[in-house]
């Protein structure tokens, strides 16, 4: 129990002053003011840089359990543009109630609120993750940058931490793996509706690539276009128009590309994908060749038949109540 996260092997992250630990969790944050469902709840404003671009992400973070021990953390992260309240959606409150209730578990949502268009929603457009079009490389280095900073500052204590994320919420806590060592501050991670796409050439070059099987022509161009905008090639159009780009940059930007790290030996990965998920065969065998290529202490893939592009909130429960091996019941 406490703030002792074991499967850090030792790791301690220190805050902006070199101390261990130092700030109390007690003297950060502030009731979130006005904010339906969130009543008990804390909430705290940060900004993370990142190292490639400079660029600054605006996070809020939102956690339950306020000045009570925890058996663990678990960090929600949402999909679209990171923007948005899970508390509202459905399923998701009930679900971090019991963990709170029964299993002493805290919930931390990790919120990106950069505006699109001056405003704070929830789109796969513009602001949040995608504040620049880079891909999702940025936005997964602030996420890591995150984790760092609530295991610092205690907000995120307990035996352990989990990541729960849904759609692009997976692909976040994936690039941190594969790209900025994520490993290190997480024994388990629970994806719904992805992660899909991780290899970028494939999807965009590939003209026989399996997972296009059964799509029709303009769900495929939906795809290429979701690519090129989230990696901000609006005029070169690398993926819609199915040509390379200079060097290696779809390898460098792909989940499974260049340097990515695929073993997690210390790690719980799951993932859960719907049968009826909106972007049909391409999202789901996608998914399977991430899940294919990749190595972790424990795997589980489930295909839940009726399930849309959404998160399925009782298989996700039960997988967040489980510790991780080597951890204390």
């Amino acid at each position: 129990m406490g703030c002792s996260l074991p499967f850090l092997d030792g790791h301690r992250v220190a805050n902006d002053n070199g101390s261990q630990n130092a700030v109390s969790p007690s003297q950060m944050g502030a009731p979130c003011a006005q904010m339906s469902g969130y009543e008990g709840w804390y909430c705290l404003d940060k900004a993370f840089e990142v190292s490639g671009t400079g660029v600054s992400y605006s996070v809020q973070f939102r956690w339950n359990r306020v000045k009570r021990q925890n058996r663990a953390s678990i960090v929600w992260v949402l999909g679209g543009n990171g923007f948005g309240n899970f508390r509202t959606e459905y399923g998701a409150k009930d679900s971090q109630d019991f963990l709170d209730r029964y299993e002493a578990m805290r919930s931390i949502e990790i919120v990106f609120v950069d505006t699109y268009n001056g405003q704070k929603v929830n789109s796969p457009y513009g602001g949040g993750y995608w504040k620049v079009q880079t891909g999702y490389k940025d936005p997964a280095e602030a996420y890591t940058k995150a984790l760092e900073f609530l295991i610092a500052s205690g907000i995120a204590n307990g035996e352990w931490i989990t990541h729960i994320g849904g759609s692009n919420g997976t692909m976040l806590a994936a690039y941190a793996l594969a790209y900025h060592g994520a490993e290190r501050y997480l024994a388990r991670v629970i994806f719904n509706a992805g992660p899909f796409g991780g290899d970028m050439g494939r999807s965009c070059l590939d003209p026989d690539y399996h997972a296009y099987i059964g799509l029709s022509e303009s769900q495929e161009a939906g795809i290429r276009g979701l690519v090129d905008f989230w990696n901000g090639w609006f005029v070169e159009k690398y993926c819609t128009n199915q040509i390379s780009p200079p060097g290696n940059l779809f390898a460098e930007r792909s989940l499974l590309g260049t340097g990515a790290v695929r073993q997690y030996p210390k790690l719980a990965v799951h993932v859960i994908m719907g049968e009826k998920d909106g972007y049909d065969s391409w999202i789901i065998a996608s998914s399977k060749d991430w899940y294919s290529n990749i190595e972790a202490a424990e795997k589980t893939f489930d295909l839940i038949p009726g399930l849309g592009h959404e998160m399925e909130y009782d298989l996700t429960t039960q997988l967040a109540r489980r510790p991780p091996s080597g951890s204390a019941d």
